[in-house]
């Protein structure tokens, strides 16, 4: 029999945590100088180091108690030497806020399967996309894009906007040719007979600066558009982890890890990103323009877009008595 959903939800909540342990380990861990990868690792060297993902894991946890105590009444007690219990009353709003993130979470998770089981099936999911999005897409890409705007609440049209002066299908592109790229890494090691020496620099896909930008130029993205994603993807103390900035600084350039980004979510990722680097929208969007226009003109107020933002930032000027009100 196939493993059932609940099997992958788990792999993936597996790999999300790896990622994002290591991540802030190697956030503590990290130096302002470059990686050298030219060293080997012994295999004893290497097991031990699943104590550290066990450690973070117990100070994961920790910090979500931490935040059940800042947010509500809450009473944490032993139950005995390997068992607790934390009660929260019903007004605990952190409860609330998990629930509802978890509910959310569950909803955007279905609706991507979902599309994948249509688009299966001969719905043309693929054939729509191809006169609404950009040709440089692959199916994946195309799949991530819709995830997105489910995330942002957007329209997929609403995509062509950019945070941080990059275009949100460019985003959605740029990553998701790194998680291809490291696939077919996978599917070569997998399928060679040799066995891979624990050589760090033999385990991880190395190029320079120059190398990564020609591999994004090759795959239909502008120069100058390249070398912000790259900036952008490259770890340093703001990054969140190694899925939402998986190039790390090394002596010959920049690394990826392609086990851990073989198994990332795109959109999640980029989620994640743009929270920890403060990456911003230049503009709202028209998707949230129109939502708003037509709400406030069902309620009888006069309201039109403002297409020039040459000197201000406002979508909309609404008129509400004698009252001319921007927005």
């Amino acid at each position: 029999a196939e493993p059932d959903i609940e099997y992958f939800r788990t792999l993936n909540r597996a790999f999300d945590e790896v990622a994002t342990y290591s991540g802030r380990i190697f956030s503590h861990l990290r130096t302002n100088e470059p990686l050298k990868l030219n060293c080997r690792i012994d295999k004893e060297t290497l097991l031990s180091m699943r104590k550290y993902l066990d450690e973070w894991n117990v100070f994961d946890s920790l910090s979500r108690v931490s935040d059940f105590f800042r947010l509500s009444n809450a009473e944490f007690t032993k139950k005995d030497n390997d068992t607790y219990s934390l009660d929260v009353d019903g007004s605990c709003l952190y409860q609330d806020y998990e629930i509802a993130r978890n509910r959310l979470m569950m909803r955007e998770s279905n609706l991507y399967s979902e599309m994948h089981t249509s688009s299966k099936k001969g719905l043309k999911l693929r054939q729509w996309a191809k006169n609404r999005m950009p040709s440089y897409l692959n199916p994946e890409g195309i799949y991530s894009s819709h995830h997105l705007s489910e995330l942002e609440n957007m329209s997929p049209d609403d995509l062509h906007e950019e945070y941080g002066n990059v275009s949100l299908y460019n985003w959605v592109h740029a990553y998701q040719c790194l998680v291809e790229l490291s696939k077919e890494e996978l599917r070569k090691r997998f399928s060679s007979k040799k066995p891979i020496p624990l050589q760090v620099d033999r385990w991880l896909i190395i190029k320079s600066r120059e190398n990564w930008l020609s591999f994004f130029k090759r795959k239909g993205m502008a120069e100058d558009v390249a070398k912000k994603v790259i900036g952008y993807f490259t770890f340093n103390s703001k990054s969140h982890d190694l899925n939402d900035c998986p190039f790390i600084p090394c002596v010959d350039g920049l690394c990826l890890m392609p086990a851990l980004i073989a198994h990332s979510s795109a959109t999640r990722s980029l989620m994640s990103l743009f929270g920890s680097k403060k990456i911003s929208q230049a503009g709202k969007g028209r998707f949230h323009e129109q939502q708003f226009l037509r709400q406030v003109r069902a309620a009888g107020i006069k309201a039109s877009p403002i297409e020039t933002h040459a000197n201000f930032q406002c979508d909309c000027v609404m008129l509400i008595d004698d009252h001319l009100i921007f927005t």
